[in-house]
């Protein structure tokens, strides 16, 4: 797909998610502040770093995860750095959500946004994965940099229903052996937005 501009993003998330143009604002709201701070520490990579791009690669992916979790349904974010897909999440209405994020600059950006953009939902555990024992109906990661990795560490929060993945270029032959390893069940979907790209929802049995 062509590369949109924010306006086709804004109509897409309009027409197809029923997202309204005060939530469009504060996600204007929210790319602003994540531009600004990203000129300090590493939120998104060079590559991205601008408006549209950032509309694009990443606000349309993290928007498609909502048609997946319940409503009144709490949601545990890990690796949450530049708040993708969770801040997101939290503007489109998740009952309760919370980051986990190591980096104590990056937990310092994402509180900034939640006072910034009153996200009561919203809260932030400024942690390693692997220490912190939460609960949750659904757990959401966006680029984690190994699925495999990501089972591991997150084996101390219980989620009531499933791991929602965004993946990139990935194919659903490889979760075979994840299934017998971790004896978990993977369904992979392909991306309403992308082509060569993923929803991966994992339940653990």
């Amino acid at each position: 797909m062509t590369l949109l501009t924010i306006q086709e993003c804004k109509e897409i998330l309009n027409r197809d998610f029923h997202v309204s143009r005060e939530t469009l604002g504060k996600i204007d709201h929210y790319i602003s502040i994540l531009l600004l701070w990203n000129k300090k520490i590493a939120l998104v990579s060079k590559e991205y770093s601008c408006p549209k791009k950032i509309w694009y690669h990443h606000i349309l992916d993290s928007v498609q995860l909502i048609t997946y979790i319940k409503t009144g349904c709490s949601v545990v974010d890990v690796g949450s750095g530049n708040g993708l897909p969770g801040v997101i999440l939290a503007l489109l209405g998740v009952e309760q959500i919370t980051l986990v994020e190591s980096s104590q600059k990056k937990a310092a950006f994402l509180r900034y946004i939640s006072a910034e953009l009153s996200l009561e939902n919203l809260h932030i555990v400024n942690d390693r994965i692997e220490s912190v024992q939460l609960m949750c109906d659904f757990l959401t990661a966006k680029a984690f940099s190994s699925i495999e990795k990501l089972l591991i560490l997150t084996e101390n929060i219980r989620v009531n229903h499933s791991l929602l993945l965004l993946k990139g270029k990935s194919t659903p032959l490889q979760f075979r052996s994840l299934e017998r390893k971790y004896n978990v069940i993977c369904k992979v979907f392909e991306s309403d937005i992308y082509e060569n790209n993923y929803v991966v929802k994992i339940n653990r049995n």
